[in-house]
Parts: C-alpha cells; sequence; structure tokens
C-alpha cells in the first residue's frame, strides 16, 4: 500500500505542476498576444476576465502545489483546496446543460482529465493527512538519549 500512496502522492504534485503551468501558459499566451478570444466554455467566464482568472487560478495552482512541499498540514492545505476546486469545475461543467463536447473524442478526453484530477485530489489527501516523520539522524538521536 505504500507504493501506491507514493504514486498516487507523486501524480498529484505532477497532475498539479503540468495543469497550473498550462493554464499559465495559455493565460500570458493571450495577454501577450493582446487578443482576449480564449473559448472555455467550460468556464463561467470569457474574454479579458476568463484571460485574468486563468492567469490567477494557475498561480494560485503553482504556488499550492510547491507550498505542499513544506513539512506542515497547515501548508499542505492549499493543494488539497486547489484539487477540490479543479475536479469540481469539471463536474459543473458536465453538469452545465448548454455544454456539450463537439466529437466523442472531446468526451473521452474531457472524462480522462476528470478521472485524472480525481487521481490528483485522491494523492493530495494522502499528501495532506501524512504524519510528519523524523528523518533518521534524529531517531538516532532519540534512541541515544533513551538509553542514557
Amino acid at each position: 500500500m505504500g507504493v501506491i500512496t507514493f504514486l498516487l502522492r507523486c501524480f498529484a504534485f505532477l497532475f498539479n505542476f503540468g495543469f497550473s503551468a498550462a493554464l499559465l501558459a495559455l493565460a500570458l499566451l493571450a495577454i501577450y498576444g493582446g487578443q482576449h478570444n480564449i473559448q472555455l466554455q467550460a468556464t463561467p467566464w470569457q474574454g479579458e476576465a476568463l484571460t485574468r482568472n486563468l492567469l490567477l487560478t494557475s498561480i494560485a495552482g503553482l504556488a499550492a502545489s510547491a507550498l505542499a512541499l513544506a513539512t506542515g498540514r497547515l501548508a499542505r492545505s492549499p493543494m488539497l483546496a486547489w484539487n477540490l476546486f479543479v475536479p469540481g469545475l469539471l463536474m459543473w461543467m458536465l453538469l452545465r446543460p448548454a455544454f456539450s463536447f463537439d466529437s466523442p473524442e472531446q468526451a473521452v478526453t474531457g472524462l480522462c482529465l476528470l478521472l485524472a484530477s480525481l487521481a490528483a485530489l485522491w494523492g493530495s489527501w494522502l499528501h495532506w493527512r501524512q504524519r510528519r516523520r523524523s528523518g533518521p539522524v534524529s531517531q538516532r538521536a532519540r534512541r541515544a538519549g533513551s538509553t542514557r
């Protein structure tokens, strides 16, 4: 079970960094291109508001992932919140009556992205609830202190 936990935690970090970096690149391309014509029907925003919110949420996702590398549970909480936000937005997209996929391939891609975000959510939850482990140096020091 330890190997699966480790792999899910690694996947959560890779998914978060990759997804956030892709959103950041998309937002920066729109900003530097001067045209705010990104079409993401999955989001409730359009035009310049969509570009601004993509930029802000991608920075928040990268910051949450970087912060999750810290040891405290409080520092790992933003990554868990980010991983609740992403599948929530994707599920909301699928449940919107105004949204539809143009082809079966798009539906499969959307479903794969949703499943990947749920796996990342599971991995970030496992990372969030992990207890702080002491290193081998502090274990040796503890043993040495208890024998004296």
